[in-house]
């Protein structure tokens, strides 16, 4: 079972969404339309107690304002990119400098994506 449900709005404007993936066995999973973030995973302790197992922030306000990545996905290489830019087949490349003055691990952090559900899938 997948919800949705509002968390907020970016210093944009940009409403921000909240998606709870549910099994039967009562685990859950968060996941913020905003850098694609895992805000959340909760697991049945041995006494069935649900526990948080992930670093995250509770507020958008923290996502934005934070200076760690809690809960991003990885872009497609991990490590960071010298001052935020490359050269491709001649042109010039800019990325969001997102590690002091570098790009570090091809994260879209601060995008808000567009979020849909189909059948048990989430895809953003």
């Amino acid at each position: 079972m997948i919800e949705k449900e509002y968390f907020g709005q970016t210093k944009e404007g940009e409403n921000v969404y909240r998606y709870a993936l549910k099994n039967s066995k009562g685990m859950c999973v968060r996941i913020l339309n905003y850098g694609c973030i895992i805000q959340s995973i909760l697991v049945p302790d041995k006494d069935g107690r649900l526990v948080d197992v992930v670093l995250g922030y509770d507020d958008l306000n923290g996502y934005e304002a934070g200076s760690c990545f809690f809960g991003t996905f990885v872009g497609r290489y991990a490590n960071r990119i010298k001052g935020a830019c490359f050269t491709l087949n001649g042109r010039t490349c800019h990325l969001e400098k997102n590690d002091g003055d570098n790009h570090l691990h091809g994260t879209y952090c601060r995008q808000v994506f567009e979020g849909h559900t189909a059948g048990d899938s989430l895809i953003f």
